[in-house]
């Protein structure tokens, strides 16, 4: 055997490996698959333990996590976050500060899964569900907080198939929004997927009224992400035609990324990086548009950007006309010459942004995530 059959060997068990303990070698433990029973609390002060894969500075979807967490606590439960990714706890507690600087609970490594027992364990991502039910004698009622329909982020292989199949393991599933649950009910349709409302987080980012005057230069605030669920590579292509009829017209334009690793070099604009709370909104409050694109489920920013009295722009072909109308947020087909075309409109009628985002900021006033978490409280402690 050659050296190169010998690196490529040594690869592909490095393969092996990682998937084994990405779903917790949950055959050597002779689980059973499925949920065996569920043990609703007979209790209102319970303890309930998220299962998450680690806590991630900037991580919308870890933040989510966080919020909801600390509104549970604060309705008098114990709320733990068990990791099951090797990442040390006080690194972790780091990132958690920065995404959400007054959360509640404790993160625990992935030992206390054996170690201590929950009234309700809750997974957040596929994996974390295999690691759950590895783990379930240590949990009365087993819950999957769904955030996104994730068979969709993979193509047709054993993460999709894996993924696909926690929609069949018995857990309470609460969605994140309705599309979550329409798109489960759609490839399985005897399951049953309640949902709470996606909500933005009003404490952090308070609505602001503002009367948007699109003055030169035009000024985009363009969440971009390596993940192809963002579409970052047709982003860039719709940003180059826009820029190039602009600069035609004698427009002045000024695109600023944000969201991925600032060392990427991008082939036009500013590349920002990953900002925290205070420098995104200093980005909404000086851009005339946002552009985010969510091909699966709706992002955060999507929300924060409407705060800020951000018009947001967003592809129809995901979820975003799920949860807001054509009056709320500005939808574009995916194709390059779409987003120039929207924008060229808005820019000859521009009294009809601020029509748009004044309607997109009263929905919002109905979705805080106190409420939603409310809402997931009631959903999870109801009995079928």
């Amino acid at each position: 055997m050659g050296l190169n059959d010998l690196i490529r060997a040594y690869r592909y068990r490095r393969k092996i490996d990682k998937f084994s303990r990405e779903i917790g070698n949950i055959y050597e433990n002779e689980s059973n698959i499925v949920c065996e029973n569920q043990v609703y609390p007979g209790k209102t002060n319970c303890s309930i333990a998220f299962i998450v894969p680690e806590i991630s500075k900037y991580s919308g979807g870890h933040t989510g996590i966080l919020r909801l967490g600390t509104y549970l606590f604060h309705m008098g439960h114990s709320v733990d976050y068990i990791a099951i990714n090797d990442v040390p706890v006080s690194k972790m507690e780091e990132n958690a500060k920065t995404n959400f600087p007054n959360w509640k609970g404790r993160i625990l490594s992935k030992e206390a899964l054996k170690n201590n027992h929950y009234d309700v364990g809750i997974a957040t991502k596929w994996n974390t569900c295999y690691h759950l039910i590895a783990y379930q004698s240590s949990f009365g009622l087993k819950a999957y907080f769904i955030q996104d329909f994730e068979p969709f982020f993979y193509p047709m292989s054993d993460h999709y198939i894996l993924s696909l199949n926690t929609y069949k393991m018995g857990l309470k599933m609460i969605s994140l929004g309705p599309w979550n649950a329409m798109m489960i009910k759609k490839f399985l349709p005897d399951r049953d997927v309640k949902y709470i409302e996606f909500p933005v987080e009003l404490g952090l980012y308070e609505i602001e009224r503002r009367e948007l005057n699109l003055e030169r230069p035009i000024r985009l605030a363009v969440y971009i992400k390596r993940d192809p669920k963002r579409a970052p590579f047709l982003l860039i292509e719709q940003l180059k035609f826009f820029k190039r009829q602009m600069d035609k017209r004698g427009i002045d334009v000024e695109i600023n990324f944000f969201g991925i690793e600032k060392d990427i070099k991008l082939p036009l604009g500013n590349n920002l990086g990953k900002l925290n709370t205070e420098g995104l909104k200093n980005l909404y409050r000086k851009s005339h548009f946002g552009i985010v694109a969510s091909l699966t489920n709706i992002s955060y920013v999507n929300y924060e950007m409407i705060a800020l009295g951000l018009p947001v722009i967003d592809f129809v072909d995901g979820s975003a006309p799920s949860f807001f109308s054509d009056d709320e947020m500005i939808f574009i087909e995916a194709h390059p010459q779409a987003l120039f075309n929207k924008i060229k409109n808005y820019l000859e009628t521009p009294e009809q942004l601020n029509i748009l985002i004044s309607k997109a900021q009263q929905k919002l006033k109905t979705i805080t995530w106190e409420s939603q978490a409310k809402r997931f409280a009631e959903l999870l402690f109801e009995r079928n």
